[in-house]
């Protein structure tokens, strides 16, 4: 709560404001651009980060050539490079394209992040 006084030779007036605490802070994505699903129990799965509850979210990955390899609707799941289902073992790089609706300053807002992922193989 602020509070001021304001005085002149006409008068004075006394003005209050209430402040409340909004985080300003946008929702933090952070998807990394490399892993290597190799099986050593170490960066061998694709996994989406955040740092707020988001209230819909879906991880699309696509090949070079457009084609739908991989979609997850759970944003706590991830993605171990298999392409088709199969066992591929070379080294490729993907899109990936996320899609989540966070409620920031009292609304809900749609937003959509898109990058590449490379897997090393």
């Amino acid at each position: 709560m602020y509070s001021a006084t304001l005085r002149n030779q006409c008068g004075q007036v006394e003005v209050s404001s209430s402040v409340q605490y909004v985080n300003c802070e946008p929702c933090a994505i952070f998807v990394p651009n490399a892993f290597t699903p190799d099986g050593d129990g170490i960066n061998d799965e694709l996994q989406v980060f955040t740092d707020c509850d988001l209230q819909s979210f879906t991880l699309k990955i696509f090949d070079r050539w457009g084609n739908l390899i991989h979609q997850s609707g759970d944003q706590h799941a991830s993605w171990d490079g298999r392409t088709y289902g199969s066992d591929s073992k070379a080294t490729d790089i993907f899109v990936y394209l996320v899609q989540y609706e966070v409620q920031e300053l009292g609304d809900v807002f749609l937003r959509t992040i898109s990058g590449d992922v490379v897997v090393f193989r």
